[in-house]
């Protein structure tokens, strides 16, 4: 039986995005703070408790925000667009076939993914959220 909290789920999301070609620096939270584009930031959206039988056996569902990142103030407008859509698709594919993340968590992609625009004054910046659904188990 799994028994991962939020920091291993937290973790191992971390580590699966730090080995895809397409990303080129992990950050968690709400940092404004990038090493390189496109960034891929992790945040905590909600948690879903729900006891599952009178064993007290639990099941949790995080859902992450996974946003992706881009800036064109570095490189051509163009080529920021391309590296972002990329980047998106290289994530989706990869949480569409692993089914597992640690320790028998299942993965998977819920809800759409929004895309936002800005301008930062030194260049578009565009980012899209990707939610992802974690669900594990809990002994009590």
């Amino acid at each position: 039986m799994s028994n991962n909290s939020a920091s291993s789920i937290r973790g191992a999301i971390h580590t699966a995005l730090s080995a895809l070609s397409t990303v080129q620096a992990v950050a968690h939270g709400h940092t404004q703070q990038y090493t390189g584009y496109p960034t891929v930031k992790i945040w905590l959206q909600s948690v879903q408790t729900e006891l599952v039988d009178t064993a007290k056996l639990q099941k949790r569902v995080y859902v992450y925000a996974l946003e992706v990142v881009q800036d064109s103030s570095q490189k051509a407008r163009a080529q920021a667009e391309t590296d972002f859509q990329d980047c998106i698709d290289q994530i989706l594919d990869k949480f569409q076939s692993e089914w597992t993340l640690t320790d028998n968590c299942d993965i998977g992609l819920s809800g759409e993914t929004t895309t936002i625009l800005r301008d930062s004054g030194q260049g578009i910046q565009v980012s899209a959220i990707i939610p992802l659904e974690v669900t594990t188990y809990l002994d009590a």
